[in-house]
């Protein structure tokens, strides 16, 4: 099995490498960090990914989006998808992201991290003209097989034909049971109906209080992750989605949405929701039978020259919550403070808690944080009064430019409570190399927990006009469980990969992609090759994780 794989890593490596520059988006994984507020890829989760990578594929067309389009995309806030529409609707379309720039609630920075999903199309451009709307879909299989006799795989599928999506996805990861299939139906109205959704659907309305349906992981780990961009229904193939029924209306700025969710449980629901342009309120309602509750919220967002404030309230039982946060502006850089109390007795059956990891109820918390170029610092203090626990946290990101394609990323966090462990302090270092059609990156993180634990890598890659592949050494050294070290790794499109390192070993990977385009069709192929083993860990550790071998194919066509 390790012989096989290094005999496909060289193979794809000499083939990439007679191959001119790039054109994959490698920033796609970047733009979702800046939108969720994300520190590092680790902290993102699959259903993130999945939310955004199908504007990927299709960009939006910014000046052709409705008003519900604009809105539950999931791109923009909603102050940023008002601005758009006010915009439109006194200067007529936006033809650039450096126009995008100039309208209100957007910056150079945030357009450059929109760039990868959005299309400046116009209508109104001289000499062009717009293809009508055709069908478009994706179809993807693979399969994934290990040393230890377990195997993986998957199918799933999209297809679009004017005003109506269908979503299918099917998959087994390496474990005895099959993952639940996912089905949906959406259908893009005219004039008032937005959308109409049948099978597997995504509901985010206000901070998350009250609901916000799929799992997150990002968490307090910027300043910007203390605001979430809501996107109200969406269809959704993730796995975690609710299943039922769901649509959404639009009248003037007043859009109304309205679901019931057969899976979890019986859930009924509607939220309402005014947009202005400097601000917003709206209230979500739901029941849930499976726990017996019901919740109603209010949240309001304003945005005041540049200062952005926004709040939610909710209740369930008669026990109130909130959260409430301000971002304002200090010269080129941002300080931002949230506060927030979730009663022990509250029950949030489906709500996001802001700090991952947590429970929406018995807590109390306060953030603050300051960000500028790049450059972030968060402080999170909470408390959980009902389990008498206490928590300090504090992170630090600093990018260093060192020119000529060389960049450093620099982070290191803390983590004190009144629970043992008591400390959990972490410092890493990201040196990324890019010349032409190579990318050097190396990466040495170290953790103090239990003890101490350590990582390295070091990934050498080549990409070209339609192959690229990369090559990944690993060393590890991480003797307890609480010390352990999460790192994201390349995979097959699709396929969000972050393990968790524990023990003491090396790790090798190759992964390798082919895209070709034959008329309308574009096929690509991607072939994953990894080696893991433990040959310096202890007695105990080497019972539990014995050395293991991984190959992954994967072939997607889309059209």
């Amino acid at each position: 099995m390790r012989k096989g794989a290094w005999i496909i890593a060289v193979a794809a490596a000499c083939w990439a490498g007679r191959t001119g520059r790039a054109q994959e988006r490698e920033d796609f994984l970047q733009a979702v960090m800046m939108l969720t507020g994300a520190a590092s890829v680790e902290v993102l989760d699959e259903s993130e990914i999945e939310q955004y990578r199908p504007w990927l594929a299709r960009p939006l067309d910014i000046n052709l989006a409705s008003a519900t389009r604009l809105l539950s995309c999931g791109l923009f806030t909603r102050f940023q998808a008002v601005s758009i529409l006010d915009y439109r609707q006194r200067h007529g379309d936006i033809l650039s992201g450096a126009e995008l720039a100039l309208v209100d609630g957007f910056s150079e920075a945030v357009v450059r991290g929109l760039s990868p999903f959005l299309s400046f199309y116009s209508k109104s451009l001289p000499g062009e003209t717009r293809v009508g709307m055709r069908g478009a879909g994706e179809a993807a299989g693979r399969v994934g097989l290990r040393s230890d006799d377990c195997q993986s795989y998957g199918i799933k599928a999209k297809a679009a034909f004017g005003r109506e999506e269908v979503f299918f996805s099917l998959k087994k990861p390496f474990t005895d049971r099959l993952a639940p299939p996912s089905f949906c139906y959406a259908h893009s109205g005219r004039k008032h109906l937005g959308k109409m959704v049948l099978g597997s659907f995504q509901a985010r309305f206000g901070q998350g209080l009250a609901l916000w349906s799929g799992f997150s992981m990002s968490g307090l780990q910027t300043p910007s992750a203390a605001y979430r961009r809501p996107s109200g229904l969406s269809p959704s193939w993730a796995a975690d989605a609710l299943k039922g029924v769901a649509a959404d209306w639009t009248f003037g700025r007043t859009v109304l949405s309205v679901f019931s969710g057969v899976t979890p449980s019986m859930l009924p629901g509607a939220n309402l929701t005014w947009y202005g342009k400097h601000f917003q309120c709206g209230t979500t309602a739901y029941y849930s039978a499976g726990t017996g509750t019901g919740l109603v919220s209010v949240d309001v967002r304003m945005c005041l020259r540049g200062t952005e404030l926004f709040a939610e309230a909710a209740s369930s039982g008669g026990c109130p919550a909130f959260l409430a946060g301000v971002f304002w502006p200090m010269g080129e850089s941002r300080a931002s403070c949230v506060v927030r109390g979730y009663p022990a007795a509250f029950s949030g059956p489906l709500s996001g808690p802001l700090r991952s990891g947590s429970k929406t109820q018995d807590e109390m918390g306060l953030s603050l944080g300051w960000e500028k170029g790049g450059k972030s610092f968060l402080a999170d203090y909470c408390m959980h009064p009902e389990a008498g626990k206490r928590q300090l946290l504090a992170r630090l990101s600093y990018p260093v430019d060192l020119g000529k394609g060389n960049a450093l990323q620099v982070r290191v966090s803390g983590k004190w409570k009144r629970a043992d462990p008591q400390l959990r302090a972490n410092a890493r270092v990201d040196y990324i190399r890019e010349r032409g059609c190579r990318k050097t990156t190396w990466r040495s993180e170290a953790v103090y927990c239990r003890s101490v634990g350590l990582l390295t890598y070091w990934e050498e890659g080549w990409k070209g006009e339609q192959a690229a592949v990369f090559l990944r050494g690993t060393l590890f050294r991480t003797d307890h469980w609480d010390d352990r070290i999460y790192v994201y790794e390349r995979d097959a499109p699709g396929n969000f990969n972050v393990p968790a390192y524990y023990g003491r070993g090396y790790a090798l990977s190759a992964v390798g992609s082919y895209r070709k385009r034959v008329g309308p069709v574009r096929v690509r192929s991607d072939v994953r090759a990894a080696w893991k083993d433990y040959p310096w860990s202890r007695r105990a550790q080497l019972q539990q994780k014995p050395g293991r071998a991984e190959l992954l194919l994967q072939l997607q066509v889309s059209w």
